[in-house]
């Protein structure tokens, strides 16, 4: 019986496999995005606050975290809330922007005009009923900044 090529190249490919190395990333600091001609693709992270957690945020409210290294994985994160509960009056929305440099953080996501369908952009939106949540992102992603 004839070993198909693909056979061979997956063969391959499993011998080549390395375990995947699992650790806790936290983020390092908060930064806001400045341009700067000198940084690559004009733009530079700028630390604002070391990451103490937990952090307050309002409605309307944006943060860019820095975890200070490129990682690949899944966002897990919890929510709650504080104050009155009686004057939650909807869900809470979350925009979450992932980037492996500041470009990606600060480019919209509606501006995108490229041959990949948009479903490759780093870019969710959740939405939490109840707090408080205690959750991830299914997806995985690429990323050293989260906005």
């Amino acid at each position: 019986m004839a070993v198909l090529k693909n056979e061979i190249f997956a063969q391959k490919a499993d011998a080549l496999k390395r375990p995947l190395k699992h650790v806790k990333a936290e983020p390092k600091q908060l930064v806001k995005i400045e341009k700067d001609e000198n940084a690559f693709q004009w733009l530079r992270p700028v630390p604002v606050a070391n990451c103490e957690f937990p952090i307050t945020i309002n409605s309307g409210d944006s943060l860019i975290f820095d975890f200070g290294d490129h990682f690949v994985g899944q966002l897990h994160f919890a929510l709650t809330h504080f104050g009155d509960l009686r004057i939650v009056d909807s869900p809470v929305k979350l925009r979450f922007t992932f980037g492996e440099f500041p470009l990606e953080i600060v480019t919209p996501p509606e501006s995108y005009k490229g041959g990949l369908g948009s479903g490759w952009l780093q870019n969710e939106v959740k939405n939490i009923v109840f707090t408080p949540y205690t959750g991830f992102l299914e997806r995985r992603y690429a990323f050293r900044y989260l906005k």
